[in-house]
């Protein structure tokens, strides 16, 4: 099993911020995320961001509804460079199983980055369980 903990020294001075109702839902989201990497045999990961005060999620240029604000969103990068986002999307069924959204990888993938964004968030269900923001 994965253990994630995510906290960062720029997080410090919001710590006010952070509610039991926020860490309860980044506990949820984390198990969640545990479980998918794990069925995907996905040994090791970054963390690139996962909590966001309002004030760092405003100044990084983040959705003001950002499920990040909620403890609700994380976003990681596969440390064995493989196509991260397409290995979620060919095995959709696990989406919905840990009922997670992944965020569509045109908005994540690049020239420069390679992260995924998976979230909690609520939205109208359907068969792919991929977002466009």
């Amino acid at each position: 099993m994965y253990h994630v903990y995510i906290e960062t020294r720029e997080d410090k001075p919001f710590q006010e911020e952070l509610t039991r109702e926020i860490e309860q839902n980044a506990k949820d989201l984390v198990t969640r995320v545990n479980l998918l990497l794990n069925d995907l045999n996905v040994g090791s990961v970054k963390v690139v961001s996962g909590w966001r005060p309002k004030e760092i999620n405003r100044r990084i240029g983040g959705a003001r509804r950002s499920y990040h604000i909620t403890g609700r969103a994380i976003d990681l990068r596969d440390n064995a460079n493989q196509d991260f986002a397409q290995l979620i999307m060919r095995n959709n069924h696990l989406l919905h199983k840990y009922q997670l959204w992944l965020e569509h990888p045109s908005a994540t993938q690049g020239q420069h980055s390679n992260w995924i964004h998976l979230d909690t968030g609520r939205r109208d269900d359907r068969d792919l369980r991929v977002f466009r923001p």
